[in-house]
């Protein structure tokens, strides 16, 4: 699976960062702690290499922190 975060920079949404996971050999984990500060919206995509997999939910959880 790819995952792809994009951010708006200047007005304009930007591909900030590309992942590959890989299910049953990396951790269940998509970590987007690249980014430091966000001030925008920020756009996660999941694309499966698998045909099948076509229309089906991801669960997820979402954690943020605020210092």
């Amino acid at each position: 699976m790819t995952f792809r975060t994009y951010m708006v920079v200047n007005g304009v949404e930007e591909l900030m960062d590309t992942a590959t996971y890989t299910q049953g050999v990396d951790p269940n984990i998509f970590w987007a702690g690249w980014v430091f500060a966000i001030h925008e919206v920020v756009r996660i995509t999941a694309q499966s290499a698998v045909a099948g997999d076509n229309g089906r939910a991801i669960g997820y959880d979402i954690m943020l922190e605020s210092r």
